[in-house]
């Protein structure tokens, strides 16, 4: 995914403000030559350009309609009350590429975090954006805790088009004994050992009293208007100075076209310290033709100072030359937790998926991850008992519709992309004894067929909750496991829904079972490495997609790791929907 970048010590850099110097724009855009003189001479004072950095800002690709560059999830460090007895404070990680030597291809970082440098155990944290040029400012940044005690270090593995050419590891001791928390180092191709460039990175402390911590900024109205004729598409983006050095992407909007040189985005929620670590803070505004790759027109706000007027300038030459404003409606929403929708009434319902397709085997094969035969349970009997169980806790009528898909029901003659296992009209079944009982049943009934089609069942579900919402269910809140072997053969389809479904109620869990299969479409449909979009390059509104490959934890029969992993994404899920929709309505208990 192209996305935005910026450069350091630019224009930017020298940040202005419009207050006291508020124009007329509104009732009269035709000042007078003195006036404009005046305008014009206080502006000259608090911005420096430097043209030739700005002619080097590289062509840059964005993707259309609008995601957020940094979503960063502060839930796995804050879920925790802190320990007065360890020695640990939050900090954030920035990242960036200077000195680029191809400025044309795409570059994107994967993070890692080890947490005992003995054992050399990595696990993912994050990856950064795609983006080129001779300087990238990811502006996706990475929250971790940082343990005095323990001996940790960051990995990053630094992709160009998306194939990994180097690896480069960081010990976090060492950020603490740089005065300025800042380290880089160079990097060479792992293939021809030709110099690529280099990595910057600068750790800062998070603030224990942040007054802006689990606040959210609602802007219900961005009204851009324009002193000149508007007629072709545009967008913006907003950045922050989060780490004092220079200006990061944070929000690009959707595409835009003013409607007499005015236009009016609505309802835009973002969470405040993605965007500003302080109400006085500064943040940038930069407005884009669609086809521009350097913006038109830029502007500065601060949330304490909104209410003022905020003027559009030329990013042009004529830098000086007012082009419009902006005018802000914002207010401060109080984030809510998971337990804040636990207690305020959340009704979550659990569907469950079985694959029937041939590639598990047939149940009469001994080999078979359906082996209805043995004297102890199968794999899919004991996933859909481990997880089944973990998230029925949360079911409170404790009755489950069950789908299957990929195989012939009796009475078919073609595979079934989604039947209920009950082989009745009503696919519920209640509680989860009830549903490996039932499974079990089905086995001697159901002929193993395939393909493997997911996007019948997401369909199925997602026709289930729009029904619901329609009949006014408040709080209504689906988690759909789907169980299965392997490969989709209808990923297009199922990328496409999954884009569909990340603005309704839905979380969906994909348990992978099995110890040798291929598992790479479920990793992708799981945005934690890349976000994902579909064909027609549509970005998920939200992360909805959680892969859990059972394998692993059946080996170790760790059942609190297990249930980590299944239910680790399932808080940050409903509480970035209902962030996103403001549709939930506490009830009083």
């Amino acid at each position: 995914m192209g996305v935005c970048g910026s450069n350091n010590k630019t224009n930017y850099n020298a940040l202005h403000s419009t207050t006291g110097n508020e124009t007329n724009f509104k009732t009269n855009p035709s000042r007078s030559k003195c006036s404009d003189l005046i305008a014009q001479s206080t502006i000259e004072k608090n911005i420096s350009i430097n043209n030739n950095i700005m002619n080097k800002i590289p062509n840059l690709k964005y993707p259309r309609g609008d995601f957020i560059f940094n979503k960063t999830d502060d839930y796995e460090i804050l879920k925790n009350n802190e320990n007065d007895d360890t020695l640990s404070q939050k900090v954030e990680l920035y990242i960036s590429l200077v000195d680029i030597q191809d400025i044309s291809s795409n570059y994107n970082i994967k993070i890692y975090l080890n947490d005992n440098i003995k054992e050399k155990d990595y696990h993912f944290l994050t990856q950064t954006e795609e983006n080129n040029g001779s300087k990238i400012l990811f502006g996706s940044t990475v929250l971790f805790d940082f343990f005095f005690e323990k001996q940790q270090s960051i990995q990053c593995q630094i992709c160009q088009e998306k194939e990994l050419i180097s690896t480069k590891e960081f010990f976090i001791h060492s950020f603490m004994s740089n005065r300025n928390f800042h380290l880089d180092d160079k990097i060479y191709n792992k293939d021809t050992n030709e110099y690529v460039g280099k990595i910057n990175l600068d750790l800062k402390e998070i603030s224990k009293d942040n007054k802006l911590k689990n606040k959210i900024s609602e802007f219900s109205e961005i009204t851009l208007e324009f002193k000149e004729l508007n007629n072709e598409e545009n967008f913006f983006i907003l950045k922050n100075f989060n780490d004092g050095k220079n200006w990061r992407s944070c929000y690009k909007s959707r595409e835009f076209i003013p409607i007499n040189n005015s236009y009016t985005y609505r309802n835009l929620k973002l969470d405040t310290n993605i965007l500003c670590k302080s109400e006085d803070q500064k943040i940038l505004i930069e407005i884009y033709k669609i086809y521009e790759t350097i913006p038109s027109s830029i502007a500065y706000f601060t949330l304490n100072n909104i209410d003022k007027q905020i003027l559009l300038y030329s990013n042009s030459n004529n830098h000086h030359r007012i082009l419009g404003q902006i005018i802000i409606k914002h207010q401060f929403i109080q984030k809510k937790r998971f337990l804040d929708y636990l207690k305020g009434g959340i009704d979550l319902n659990l569907t469950i998926a079985i694959d029937y397709t041939k590639s598990n085997g047939t149940p009469d094969n001994r080999n078979s991850y359906h082996y209805a035969f043995g004297d102890e349970s199968n794999d899919y009997e004991k996933a859909i008992y481990s997880c089944g169980k973990i998230l029925a806790f949360y079911d409170k009528n404790q009755i489950f519709p069950v789908y299957g898909f990929g195989g012939i029901p009796p009475g078919e003659t073609k595979s079934n992309d989604c039947f209920n296992i009950n082989l009745t009209d009503n696919p519920n079944i209640n509680t989860i004894e009830n549903v490996i009982n039932i499974y079990k049943e089905s086995l001697s009934k159901i002929t193993f067929r395939g393909p493997t089609h997911f996007s019948p069942i997401i369909n199925k579900v997602m026709n289930n909750i729009k029904s619901i919402i329609e009949n006014k269910s408040i709080n209504y809140y689906e988690i759909l496991m789907i169980l299965t072997d392997g490969i989709i053969n209808d990923m297009k389809e199922t990328l496409k829904l999954i884009v569909d479904c990340s603005l309704l109620p839905l979380s969906i869990i994909i348990i992978g079972i099995g110890k040798n299969p291929n598992f790479e479409d479920m990793k992708k449909l799981d945005g934690d490495e890349i976000p994902l979009t579909d064909f027609d390059k549509r970005v998920c509104k939200r992360d909805i997609v959680q892969f859990v490959e059972y394998e692993k934890f059946k080996e170790k029969n760790d059942k609190e790791e297990l249930a980590d992993e299944v239910l680790k994404e399932i808080p940050r899920q409903v509480e970035e929907y209902y962030a996103l929709t403001g549709s939930f309505k506490f009830q009083n208990n």
